[in-house]
């Protein structure tokens, strides 16, 4: 692979169109030298995709009627020519040198795979944040843990088009955990993937607990979905992890422990971090429990 390669951006949608305005501006101010191509995959909003298709004619917009995130992916793959995919989601702002940096992370780590940086932020005027951003800030994408585990989120993620053609496509029979699924089943083909830790997007934090509860709801169901294709997801309704759900977040306790200072966050929303993680834990655990007692199906996009 060349040091300029084409790199094709795949962006999924759903009724998020003022924060796609954010991502594209990004994405039309990049400082790679090489050939880009932009997808986005409308996940048949309900809000018209035309007026922002017309502001971005650089950027091609497809919909996708099939509900899920991985569907829009999926779909469109078949239109990426590019030498490198790169994925982001419509509520990502991308660095300016994400795309230089992600490409030149593939480059010179020999990779076939990076999981890139997740940078949280807090939308809006407010300086102390609540307790659900105070957690976000501090614990949301653990990028590079999850690369030391073989896996990446597809809000910021870079592979190959020889290892994405090789690896297949993302399961499309659940809303969450998908990524990860295809990520292990990428680096179980024997395809690298490595931290880019400059390879950076910046989150909005989730504001409210609600918001959390939804995304665990999600994620969780994702799992269970999955649990029968992937070793890991099915461990997370295994006896032990369940009895581990119920313990004090000992692991967030250590993380915050070690990076609340570095990013400026106070000694209050550290603790109120960790008091979240521990409500996240439970509230997973609840979730858990539904899923296998049949009280509960996967529904949450």
């Amino acid at each position: 692979m060349n040091q300029n390669p084409k790199v094709s951006v795949v962006i999924p949608v759903f009724n998020d169109f003022i924060r796609l305005d954010q991502c594209l501006d990004s994405l039309a101010n990049q400082t790679y030298k090489g050939e880009v191509e932009i997808i986005v995959a409308d996940n048949n909003s309900t809000h018209c995709a035309r007026a922002v298709s017309k502001k971005y004619p650089f950027a091609t917009f497809i919909t996708v009627e099939k509900p899920g995130s991985y569907s829009a992916r999926n779909a469109a793959l078949p239109l990426c020519s590019g030498n490198v995919i790169a994925f982001t989601d419509s509520d990502c702002i991308p660095d300016a040198n994400w795309i230089k940096a992600g490409v030149e992370c593939l480059h010179y780590e020999n990779a076939d795979l990076v999981g890139g940086n997740v940078d949280v932020f807090i939308e809006g005027d407010n300086i102390t944040p609540s307790w659900a951003e105070a957690f976000e800030l501090l614990l949301a994408f653990p990028q590079k843990e999850n690369a030391e585990l073989n896996r990446s989120v597809t809000a910021n993620f870079f592979i190959t088009a020889e290892a994405r053609v090789k690896t297949g496509f993302f399961d499309e029979d659940t809303y969450s955990g998908a990524d990860y699924d295809f990520s292990k089943r990428a680096t179980s083909l024997g395809f690298k993937l490595v931290f880019g830790k400059d390879v950076i997007v910046k989150h909005p934090a989730r504001p409210s607990l609600k918001l959390l509860r939804k995304k665990a709801r999600r994620v969780v169901g994702g799992f269970y979905a999955l649990r029968n294709a992937n070793e890991a997801m099915s461990k997370q309704f295994s006896f032990l992890t369940l009895i581990k759900d119920a313990v004090p977040p000992f692991q967030a306790i250590t993380t915050v422990s070690k990076t609340r200072k570095a990013k400026g966050i106070s000694f209050i929303d550290g603790l109120k971090a960790i008091l979240v993680a521990w409500h996240n834990k439970l509230y997973r655990l609840i979730i858990k429990l539904g899923f296998l007692l049949g009280f509960l199906s996967q529904t949450d996009r």
